[in-house]
C-alpha cells in the first residue's frame, strides 16, 4: 500500500494545528511522501491551493473560520476540474452526515477517530473498489436522506449505479423483484406498509427468491429482533447509524456467506 501512495498529492483542511498533525502523520504511516501533504486552516486557502495544484484527495473538517467544509465542498463540487476528487468529511459533529453526503462528500468520519478506521476509509477513496460486476441490488429504506447514503455506498464498495434498485416500502419492492432478478437486497426494519422483517419473510416464501441474500440496515437494537431477523434468513445486520467502511464490509461479508 505505501508504493501506492508514494506519489499521491493530499490536501488537508483543518482548522486546528494538532487535527493536521494527527492526520499527517497517519497518512505517512500509510505511505504518503509528507511533501505531497499541503495543509491549510481554512476554506478560503483551500480553494486557492486547488487552483494552484493538482491533488488526489481532499480531507477536510466541517466547522472552520472563514468557510465552512459544506461551503468549500459546494465550492469543489461546481468546479468541472475539482469536483471528481473524493472528499472525506472530518469532524465532531456527528448530525451533519446526511447534509455532507447530499452536497457531495464521498465519505465522513467523526472525531475522535482511530488510525484504523482514517486508513481503512482513505484505502476505500483511493483504490479499485471491490467489482460486482452486473450484480443487481436493492434498497429498501422510506428514509430519502438514508437512502442516498446507502446508494452512494454501493456505488463505492463497486456496484453499477445502473444496477442498484431503489424502494421506499416492501410493496414496490416485491414488485421490482418480481420484475428483475436481484443478486443482494438491503433493507431497514421500520417502514410504512410493512416492516423490513415483513418483506423479508414473503420474499423467503417465494421460491424463486430464497436464496437472495438479506442484509438489514435499521436503528433497531433490540438483540431479541436481532437474533429474529437472523433466524428469519437475514445474512447480516448493521445498526444506524454506522460508519460506511463497515457498512461495505458487511456487504462483501454478504457475498462470502452466500457463495
Amino acid at each position: 500500500m505505501k508504493i501506492a501512495y508514494a506519489d499521491m498529492s493530499v490536501l488537508l483542511v483543518d482548522d486546528s494545528q494538532t487535527i493536521r498533525l494527527i492526520i499527517a502523520n497517519e497518512l505517512i504511516d500509510m505511505g504518503f511522501r509528507s511533501s505531497r501533504i499541503r495543509e491549510t486552516q481554512d476554506g478560503q486557502l483551500a480553494l486557492s491551493l486547488l487552483k494552484q495544484s493538482s491533488f488526489d484527495l481532499i480531507i477536510s473538517d466541517l466547522h472552520m473560520p472563514k468557510m465552512s467544509g459544506l461551503d468549500l465542498l459546494a465550492k469543489i463540487k461546481k468546479e468541472e476540474g475539482l469536483k471528481n476528487i473524493p472528499f472525506l468529511m472530518v469532524t465532531s459533529d456527528t448530525e451533519k452526515e446526511e447534509e455532507a453526503f447530499h452536497s457531495g462528500a464521498d465519505q465522513y468520519i467523526t472525531k475522535p477517530f482511530t488510525g484504523k478506521i482514517l486508513e481503512k476509509t482513505v484505502t476505500q477513496l483511493l483504490t479499485k473498489p471491490v467489482v460486482f460486476g452486473e450484480k443487481n441490488v436493492l434498497v429498501v429504506e422510506d428514509s430519502s436522506s438514508m437512502l442516498a447514503i446507502l446508494v452512494k455506498n454501493l456505488i463505492q464498495a463497486g456496484f453499477s449505479e445502473d444496477n442498484i434498485y431503489q424502494a421506499e416500502n416492501g410493496d414496490d419492492a416485491l414488485a421490482m423483484m418480481t420484475a428483475s432478478k436481484m443478486d443482494l437486497v438491503l433493507t431497514d426494519w421500520h417502514m410504512p406498509i410493512m416492516t423490513g422483517l415483513e418483506f423479508m419473510k414473503k420474499v423467503k416464501a417465494q421460491k424463486d427468491f430464497q436464496q437472495i441474500p438479506f442484509l438489514m440496515v435499521t436503528g433497531e437494537v433490540d438483540k431479541e429482533k436481532i437474533v429474529q431477523a437472523i433466524k428469519e434468513g437475514a445474512c447480516e445486520y448493521i445498526i444506524k447509524p454506522f460508519k460506511a467502511v463497515d457498512l461495505q464490509e458487511k456487504i462483501k461479508n454478504v457475498f462470502k456467506l452466500s457463495s
